[in-house]
């Protein structure tokens, strides 16, 4: 594509052209007279802190015609970097592929959908899941990793593009917890958002963009601590209970 772009009025790149190298690329399309829009979801900066090029992103976000950003953190980054401007875009699906499937009797499932560098996040609650796996019929659903753990029944579910929706809607709550480090402040709730789309209830970090989707109480829960999640999933197995 760089070898033909005098072609293109006007190129957007998903975060950065070459990751490792300086931004010698980006700077390549304004010496031929181009333009480009750059898109983030994630906190790239971040991954050149100790870097050489730690301000990369930021030369990048300057030398672009519009910023583009998926939460506030980003965005706050974005214009501390004196991009020319910047516009917020959350994240969004398709209503049309993500349809709600209403369930009948059968074990409460808590569900998660990730990639196999993500379920890590799943560790530090899957205590407090066993606690109340003592006390209900309760599933794990993992989509996309695997994990386990010897008193919680687990179901992990290669993932697939094509059945994602329906694995979603096998859900009763859909979970999406995360660190409290600033990576994680640079995601943009995109499991949230696709349990919401499929009518779950949910349960999220007090993180990020979580906090913009999650409305406490109303279509989901904020957990900042053990206990949080103890009385989120608690809470919300009983309603789905009563749902059915």
């Amino acid at each position: 594509v760089l070898t033909n772009i005098r072609k293109y009025d006007v190129l957007w790149i998903e975060k950065e052209l070459f990751p490792i190298i300086p931004a010698w690329f980006e700077r390549f399309i304004l010496l031929v007279g181009k333009k480009y829009i750059v898109d983030y979801d994630d906190a790239t900066f971040l991954d050149y802190k100790e870097s050489f090029i730690s301000n990369k992103i930021a030369k990048i976000m300057r030398m672009s015609s519009c910023v583009v950003c998926g939460n506030k953190f980003l965005l706050d980054y974005a214009k501390n970097a004196n991009a020319k401007k910047v516009k917020l875009l959350p994240t969004v699906v398709d209503l049309n592929y993500y349809t709600i499937n209403k369930k009948y009797g059968g074990n409460v499932v808590v569900g998660w959908i990730g990639a196999p560098y993500t379920v890590h996040y799943l560790l530090p609650i899957l205590d407090i899941l066993s606690i109340i796996s003592e006390r209900v019929l309760l599933e794990l659903h993992v989509v996309g990793a695997t994990i386990k753990h010897p008193n919680i029944n687990i179901k992990c579910i290669p993932w697939c593009e094509k059945n994602e929706s329906k694995l979603i809607q096998e859900f009763d709550i859909g979970i999406m917890p995360l660190s409290d480090s600033p990576w994680e402040k640079g995601k943009c709730a995109y499991k949230l958002i696709q349990y919401m789309a499929c009518g779950l209830p949910v349960i999220g970090s007090d993180i990020g963009a979580n906090k913009d989707v999650i409305t406490q109480g109303k279509n989901g829960f904020l957990a900042k601590t053990s206990d949080d999640w103890l009385r989120s999933v608690s809470y919300t197995h009983l309603r789905a209970h009563e749902t059915v």
